[in-house]
């Protein structure tokens, strides 16, 4: 069975800011927070400057990622 799988797209401003931390951090921990909680982390593999891709997650984890987001875009 496939593993749920997130794509996360940025905008010009964000890819740019994205690009510069990620590029300055390989091999290190990127951390995600969101209202004071722990959304993912992950090693920066690459820069990422258009879209993150996130792999290895279970369905419950992806699940929670997508409501976190759209109930901090509402």
């Amino acid at each position: 069975m496939d593993k749920p799988q997130l794509t996360l797209q940025l905008n010009g401003e964000g890819g740019e800011l994205f690009y510069w931390i990620t590029s300055e951090n390989i091999k290190r921990t990127l951390v995600i927070l969101m209202n004071d909680h722990v959304l993912l982390h992950a090693i920066i593999q690459e820069p990422i400057r258009d879209s993150v891709r996130l792999i290895g997650l279970n369905e419950e984890e992806a699940k929670n990622i997508i409501k976190q987001f759209r109930n901090r875009t509402k």
